[in-house]
């Protein structure tokens, strides 16, 4: 591939370095805030992704391309683990020239042979039984087509650099690796990719090169998604999950479309929220939950405990909706209706009176043209999953294997429903925040932040530096930067755990429906230990189970939330992502 303004190896090689140096450190322990006259690019892991999206900018890029070149990049950067190749991604864009905020969205597809999700093996079972046809390229391949400026072979050029030259190790590969050791090397494809030549590359201070993946990169960037969907990427997934017991078929991957329309809306706080349309959930239950916090008229919650009660409940009772048609959950007289059962109950209300019959990144961008890119992309499942499978230098995740229930509900070759919640607000006809997030405690976080910036009129860099909600004391530990493997044990003592609550929830539900919520009532929710001793005594007075956790405990179920605003007179930006890993905010 000739060289570009976006080939690495033209960049400053000083600047260049710093910012992958950087790259070596999953964890900043503090708010992270910049702001900018015309463009800003920021994410939650990998300093190198966001100059890569700056990168993108300055050779003429848009936000979309920024978007996308970052995105990729921090896959790269994580080699697999966390993010991948083979996972999902939603996009909320909001388009100058119309004003209109457009959804695309490329959610995993169950395949069509699959007809007995409750068999799926759980973890720690390897099978391929648990793989899913992914949506990620498919995705930004349709956003970059709809919106992109620069070459779609100019997006992926700094990605298969990366690959190509090597990736630095990081902190949190050194954390997570070597309890997967076993499992990277149980499939000979895998093994040769993760440690080449029988080498070992997972050190400090070491550098992982990605051969393979630049040869399948290369060849997205000449071919476009049809090699991964059509081509002879397609048939080795075909032949490597189908080997592990997987019932996938060429005719799964070939039918693949990414999911392209109008965004989502509906009004809160005086702003109109726009966010990713069906079958993604997401951004429906963020947006339900501050029509419920508004209705119910919810004040500060670090400022006394009855609101920081009902933020807890508001944000529990935004999960328990999923057999809810979408249209009606942004209804007024849902919202209505559940805030005065909510007032009248005390607290949550389950499932069965209202119904009638993870592992992620985000990247935020603006471009100095105004359009703005909210971005989720995500493996959803554990660190390389447990199946370890890998195709062309391309990790495959296993989100199946804990999501039977939610295949269950979906015809084989549907669409997966996900929780991620990129979302734009808008003032009067201008987009004033962009805001998306992930970990364990994404919906918790991102409520309150966005709460705080909507309707407590609070400055998004001081929304994102207050101490924060998180989410609940089940995992031991966040879905990024700790690694559940090894912060509150296996995955197998997760396994166990979850399987009690659920057979206690199960003797006490009224309907099957109330099983899920049951189970999370029974948890703690994580808080920073910054909010006021007499605020979480005073919640917890009133039922809400709390536990108070140091911003910095590894075992704390995080929440990472990334958010934008532009002022809609000056134009001025400004961005703030909340604590825990170490993505930057950059100016262009």
């Amino acid at each position: 591939m000739s060289a570009s303004k976006m080939d690495p190896a033209a960049w400053p090689s000083g600047e260049r370095d710093h910012y992958l140096a950087l790259t070596r450190t999953m964890r900043e322990h503090r708010p992270m805030t910049g702001a900018g006259e015309t463009s800003l690019v920021m994410g939650s892991t990998g300093p190198f992704a966001q100059y890569v999206g700056r990168q993108a900018l300055v050779a003429g890029g848009n936000a979309v391309d920024a978007a996308i070149a970052a995105a990729c990049a921090q896959i790269t950067l994580a080699a697999g683990c966390w993010v991948s190749f083979a996972g999902i991604a939603s996009m909320v864009i909001h388009d100058p020239e119309t004003g209109q905020a457009h959804s695309v969205n490329g959610p995993f597809r169950t395949f069509r042979a699959e007809d007995e999700p409750a068999s799926i093996p759980s973890a720690p079972t390897p099978s391929g039984r648990t793989a899913l046809v992914p949506g990620f390229f498919a995705a930004v391949h349709a956003a970059h087509q709809r919106f992109g400026r620069l070459s779609w072979a100019e997006v992926l050029e700094p990605s298969i650099w990366l690959a190509r030259e090597g990736v630095p190790v990081t902190d949190v590969h050194l954390l997570v690796v070597p309890p997967k050791r076993k499992l990277l090397q149980r499939l000979p494809e895998t093994a040769a990719v993760m440690f080449p030549d029988g080498t070992d590359p997972w050190v400090e201070g070491g550098w992982f090169r990605q051969p393979a993946l630049a040869q399948t990169l290369t060849q997205v960037a000449r071919q476009g998604p049809d090699y991964l969907y059509r081509g002879p990427w397609a048939e080795q997934f075909v032949r490597q999950v189908a080997a592990d017991g997987g019932r996938v078929s060429l005719d799964d991957l070939a039918g693949y479309e990414a999911i392209v329309g109008p965004a989502l809306s509906t009004t809160a706080y005086g702003h109109e929220l726009r966010f990713v349309a069906a079958p993604d959930t997401g951004g429906v239950d963020l947006a339900e939950g501050l029509r419920l916090l508004e209705a119910l008229e919810i004040g500060d919650p670090l400022a006394s405990g009855e609101n920081l009660y009902w933020l807890t409940q508001v944000a529990a009772q935004t999960g328990s909706h999923g057999l809810l048609p979408l249209t009606e959950r942004l209804s007024d007289a849902h919202r209505d209706r559940v805030a005065a059962l909510m007032r009248q109950q005390g607290g949550q209300v389950l499932p069965s009176a209202l119904s009638r019959g993870c592992h992620s990144d985000y990247t935020v961008t603006a471009d100095a043209q105004g359009m703005v890119v909210a971005m989720c992309h995500s493996i959803n499942s554990a660190m390389w999953g447990t199946t370890c499978l890998n195709v062309g230098g391309i990790s495959i995740p296993d989100a199946a294997s804990f999501q039977q229930q939610a295949l269950a509900y979906v015809p084989p070759g549907s669409p997966l429903p996900n929780p991620m919640n990129p979302m734009l607000a808008y003032r009067e006809g201008e987009w004033v925040l962009a805001s998306s997030s992930i970990g364990t405690g994404l919906m918790q976080t991102t409520l309150q932040g966005m709460h705080a910036v909507l309707a407590l009129g609070l400055d998004v860099h001081a929304a994102g530096s207050r101490p924060h909600l998180h989410g609940y004391d089940f995992q031991g530990g966040d879905s990024v930067t700790s690694g559940t493997e090894s912060a509150g044990g296996g995955m197998g003592d997760l396994a166990e755990r979850i399987a009690a609550l659920s057979a206690r929830a199960q003797q006490e539900a009224k309907a099957p429906e109330d099983i899920g919520p049951l189970v999370v009532s029974y948890l703690p929710l994580c808080i920073e230990s910054g909010v006021d001793a007499d605020v979480v005594a005073a919640a917890t007075s009133l039922g809400a189970r709390l536990k108070p956790m140091d911003v910095s405990d590894p075992a704390l179920s995080r929440g990472y939330w990334g958010a934008l605003s532009r002022d809609p007179v000056s134009g001025r930006l400004k961005a703030v992502k909340t604590p825990g890993a170490s993505g930057l905010v950059l100016g262009a």
